[in-house]
């Protein structure tokens, strides 16, 4: 969850994470943190922001319905979008050379910025798509006493950890066949963008994992 700075298991999964602390609030899920809370993120990006004197703003400063305009969500869909526990996605909309000088002052508080599109989202350092992955693959190779095959599909270049880690990496198209500048061996581009893209990485896996 949030760009890998969690994972969350359900007790239905029977993995050996018994020794992992309960979801507040869910007590049938138990969770591994791998990053920051929100609020200590959001703590590091206000004195990167101070540091650079850009003034930076994320889903925290909006309100529900502000979030629904700018993502074209629905109102139930944008207040669980601001919901962050590990993270803070920034909209601001500035040139490399700004974006350069806030990730600098972000890395001195431990923070990393990620574009996923069209924004980018802050988390700890340790957060990883790639890294989460890699701990739930290792949870099933327990359970099953054998190698699990993983498959990762994504459409950002925050997908990058993700994608690497796979067996069976997918990079879903933007728009008019074009994609995330990502070089990854036996990455396979689809041809649609967005649910049918993701349609269509789903059936050739289905159809590879069949011949």
């Amino acid at each position: 969850m949030e760009n890998g700075a969690a994972v969350l298991v359900p007790d239905s999964a029977g993995l050996a994470v018994t020794d992992w602390p309960r979801v507040p609030g869910h007590p049938n899920e138990l969770m591994r943190v791998l990053g920051q809370s929100a609020d200590r993120v959001r703590a590091g990006l206000a004195r990167a922001s101070a540091r650079t004197g850009q003034a930076v703003a994320g889903y925290a400063d909006l309100t529900v319905r502000q979030v629904a305009d700018l993502t074209g969500l629905d109102e139930p869909s944008a207040a669980r979008a601001r919901q962050r526990d590990f993270s803070e996605t920034l909209i601001d909309q500035w040139p490399a050379a700004q974006w350069s000088a806030l990730e600098a002052a972000l890395s001195v508080e431990g923070l990393i910025c990620r574009h996923g599109g069209r924004f980018r989202t802050v988390t700890g350092m340790e957060s990883d798509k790639g890294r989460a992955a890699r701990l739930v693959a290792g949870l099933y190779a327990v359970a099953f006493g054998q190698r699990v095959v993983s498959a990762g599909i994504g459409d950002s270049a925050n997908d990058e950890g993700l994608l690497t880690s796979a067996d069976h990496p997918y990079l879903v198209a933007r728009c008019a066949q074009t994609w995330a500048q990502l070089d990854i061996p036996g990455l396979v581009r689809t041809a649609d963008a967005g649910p049918r893209g993701w349609n269509e990485a789903i059936q050739h896996l289905l159809a590879t994992q069949r011949a």
